[in-house]
């Protein structure tokens, strides 16, 4: 005889006395917790992705200080190229983490799980996911340049001084000014066997087939930006189920044994399989909403983060 228990338990080593329930309590926690780990996976990725923006352009800003005042003289080093290459390489790192492991969730929801598909209103996100961010160029040749860090050679051959930029504010007045201008050289990567889809190459590089990173790099986090704080709308109102779900559960496991607690264990234990266990916390939902505080109003970023132009 296949028999099937449902139970709470607390997650404290004094609190661990069981409470019996239901299975449609025990698939409203699977739920639950499903929608809480999806967006606390993108959150941390966004963050990170974030960060390494931030690095980036500081790192370029940096080095246009240090040219403007006359601290530094780039001559295409390798200490130059490796201190800017370290950022561009946590940058394609990161964004192709977070387009990778999002786009893995979505196949997988879209495989196993049409309602909890649904209920995210990732229906509309996979199209908006996939036109917006994946079938463009630019993600086309950042997803192929770490490719090409990986297996040839490092994603930057050189670097470029621009010490003549117009003021955008004042086109008819021209300012003196330093940029710092991270290059890869199309010849190059043309010759790795590694980098597919070249076509993309010549539509991305300027007459003398160079390519500035700083223009894909920005034109890609601006897209994920706007995708990122499009699908927290859609998903906004999971996200408030989900939490009412793990309020309501502690509710019952605190009023039924006269405890406090915000931290929960659910088990289910079946004859004919293993186990499962699900984990729940009221102090996810604090940390999505810092996650969302600290990172909420960054839309088209590369508005907002050009910090490497130095005007005198």
């Amino acid at each position: 005889m296949n028999e099937e228990k449902y139970y709470l338990i607390g997650r404290t080593t004094d609190v661990q006395k069981k409470l019996y329930i239901c299975k449609e309590e025990w698939e409203s926690l699977k739920y639950a917790n499903s929608i809480i780990s999806h967006i606390l996976s993108a959150e941390r990725r966004y963050e990170i992705m974030i960060l390494n923006y931030k690095e980036f352009e500081e790192t370029l800003l940096s080095m246009g200080v240090k040219e403007n005042i006359g601290t530094n003289t780039f001559d295409n080093s390798d200490e130059i190229l490796t201190i800017i290459c370290k950022s561009v390489i946590n940058m394609l790192l990161s964004i192709i983490i977070y387009v990778e492991k999002y786009d893995a969730r979505i196949k997988k929801n879209n495989k196993k799980n049409r309602d909890e598909l649904e209920s995210l209103g990732l229906d509309h996100l996979i199209i908006l996911f996939d036109n917006e961010i994946k079938i463009t160029n630019d993600y086309e040749f950042i997803k192929q340049l770490r490719n090409h860090s990986s297996h040839y050679d490092l994603p930057l051959h050189s670097v470029e001084i621009d010490n003549e930029i117009f003021n955008e504010n004042q086109k008819s007045k021209r300012n003196i000014g330093t940029a710092v201008i991270p290059l890869l050289d199309i010849e190059i990567l043309l010759q790795d066997k590694f980098f597919h889809k070249k076509e993309i190459l010549f539509k991305i590089s300027d007459s003398k087939g160079k390519i500035d990173l700083r223009i894909p790099i920005r034109k890609v986090v601006s897209r994920i930006s706007s995708f990122h704080i499009k699908s927290r709308e859609i998903t906004e109102q999971a996200l408030n189920k989900s939490e009412v779900i793990i309020e309501e559960t502690l509710q019952k496991y605190n009023s039924y044994y006269s405890t406090k607690i915000k931290d929960g264990k659910a088990v289910h234990e079946s004859d004919k399989s293993k186990d499962e266990e699900i984990y729940f916390s009221l102090n996810d939902f604090d940390r999505i909403k810092k996650f969302y505080k600290r990172n909420g109003k960054r839309l088209l970023l590369e508005k907002t983060f050009i910090h490497n132009k130095i005007i005198t």
